[in-house]
C-alpha cells in the first residue's frame, strides 16, 4: 500500500458520519465563443506567456531563442533534443535544483482560469516546480470552457500513483504586506507553447523503393521528433493513429518490409493502412 492509500484508509476508517454530494446538474458554468482566445487572454492576465507554434517550426530552436544563456534544462519528452537532464534519470529530485528551463507537456488548458492539466509523466514530478522557467507543450485544440469541464476530462498515469496537477502562469504570492511577488514558490515564468494539430503538420514524401509504393515522413508535430517507414511494393501509407514508444523490432513484427534506419530509432511512428490490412 502507498502512503498516500495508507493515509486515505485511516481517514475512512474513522468517518463518523456521511452526506450525500450536492446535485451539481444545474449549474450553468461559463462558456465562451472562442475558448483558445480566452485561454490566450488569461494566460497573459495571470502572469504566463503563450507563443503560438507553427507546423513546421523546431521548438528547440524557439525555446534556445527565449532562454539563450539557459544552461540546464531538463525534459524527458522525445522531441526536445536540447536537454542537458533528464527527470527519469536523475537520482533525486534535488538533482533537478538548478534547472534553468524544464519543458514538460499538458492535456489541456482551461480558459476560465488559464489552468492546464498535466498529470505526472515522469519519474521525478519536481521539475514542473523547481525550474526557474518552465515551458508546457499544449495541443491548441485541447482547450475546454471551464473547471467543470475539465474535472470530468482528468486523467492519471497510474505508473506515477495518480499525481497530477493543474499550473497556471507563474508561481505567485501576495500574503506579505498584500505585495504581488512571482516566482515565489515555483517556476519564476510559464510560457504556453500551443502546439498545432497534426492535420497542420506537413507530410513529406521520403522514399518510394517499388513502382506504386509511397511513404510519408511526418515532422516537427509536438509529439513525434523524426518518424519513418519504408514499405515496398504496392503499399499506401497513411495516418491512422499515433503509436508511441515504438521500436524497430516492434514494427518489423507487424509490417513486413518495413526498414527504419538507425540514427531515427526512439521515435514515435504513425500507424498505417497497407494493401493487405490495417496495422
Amino acid at each position: 500500500m502507498s502512503s498516500k492509500e495508507a493515509i486515505l484508509s485511516k481517514y475512512r476508517q474513522n468517518i463518523r458520519q456521511q452526506f450525500d454530494m450536492p446535485d451539481l446538474s444545474d449549474i450553468q458554468a461559463i462558456t465562451y465563443p472562442d475558448p483558445l482566445v480566452q485561454f490566450i487572454q488569461m494566460t497573459e492576465s495571470v502572469g504566463g506567456h503563450v507563443i503560438e507554434v507553427k507546423a513546421g517550426q523546431d521548438i528547440n530552436a524557439i525555446v534556445k531563442e527565449l532562454y539563450p544563456d539557459a544552461k540546464e534544462i531538463a525534459s524527458n519528452l522525445p522531441e526536445v533534443t536540447i536537454a542537458t537532464r533528464n527527470p527519469d534519470e536523475v537520482g533525486r529530485a534535488r538533482d533537478l535544483n538548478g534547472t534553468d528551463v524544464g519543458i514538460i507537456r499538458g492535456k489541456f488548458g482551461v480558459a476560465e482560469n488559464a489552468c492546464v492539466w498535466i498529470p505526472q509523466q515522469m519519474k521525478e514530478k519536481a521539475v514542473c516546480f523547481i525550474s526557474e522557467n518552465l515551458i508546457i507543450l499544449l495541443p491548441k485544440s485541447q482547450i475546454v470552457n471551464n473547471m467543470h469541464e475539465a474535472y470530468k476530462r482528468i486523467e492519471f498515469d497510474e505508473t506515477y500513483d495518480g499525481y497530477g496537477t493543474f499550473i497556471s502562469g507563474p508561481s505567485k504570492t501576495a500574503d506579505i504586506a498584500q505585495v504581488l511577488v512571482m516566482g515565489a514558490q515555483a517556476a519564476r515564468s510559464v510560457t504556453v507553447f500551443l502546439m498545432p494539430d497534426a492535420q497542420e503538420l506537413p507530410l513529406i514524401p521520403i522514399v518510394a523503393d517499388a513502382p506504386g509504393s509511397e511513404a510519408l515522413f511526418l515532422i516537427d508535430q509536438s509529439f513525434v521528433q523524426k518518424g519513418a517507414l519504408v514499405l515496398g511494393g504496392n503499399a499506401e501509407i497513411e495516418i491512422r493513429m499515433l503509436f508511441q514508444g515504438l521500436s524497430d523490432d516492434h514494427l518489423e513484427e507487424q509490417v513486413e518490409g518495413v526498414d527504419i534506419p538507425s540514427s531515427w530509432t526512439g521515435c514515435d511512428i504513425l500507424g498505417v493502412h497497407h494493401a493487405v490490412g490495417d496495422v
